[in-house]
C-alpha cells in the first residue's frame, strides 16, 4: 500500500484568477513565430503553422522541402541581446576571462 502525497504549492491568486491567467497563455502566433514566417513568405518558402499531423506538432512546418521549425521563446532575447552593442562586449569578456 503506498499512500499519494499530496504537495501544496503556496500561490498569491485565487484558483478562479489562476484559471484565467493561464487560459490566457497562447502558445501559437506569437509575435516571434509572426516574424519568422513572414521572413520565410518572403524569401518565397510557403509554410503551414502549427501542424497537428506531424509528430511533435512543429511551429512552422514546409512541405516542399520536408522541414519542420521548432521555435524557442528564448531565441528572440539572445538575438537582441547579441545585437545590443554592450551586451556583446560583456558577453565576450566573459567569454575571454573563463
Amino acid at each position: 500500500m503506498s499512500a499519494k502525497a499530496v504537495i501544496a504549492l503556496a500561490d498569491n491568486v485565487s484558483r478562479e484568477v489562476r484559471r484565467k491567467t493561464m487560459q490566457a497563455i497562447k502558445s501559437n502566433n506569437t509575435s516571434f513565430e509572426n516574424r519568422v514566417r513572414k521572413g520565410l513568405w518572403r524569401r518565397g518558402s510557403r509554410s503551414r503553422n502549427n501542424v497537428q499531423t506531424l509528430m511533435g506538432k512543429p511551429y512552422i512546418a514546409i512541405k516542399k522541402y520536408k522541414v519542420a521549425l521548432f521555435l524557442d521563446s528564448f531565441l528572440p532575447r539572445v538575438c537582441r541581446a547579441l545585437l545590443d552593442a554592450e551586451c556583446k562586449r560583456r558577453l565576450l569578456a566573459a567569454k575571454d576571462s573563463t
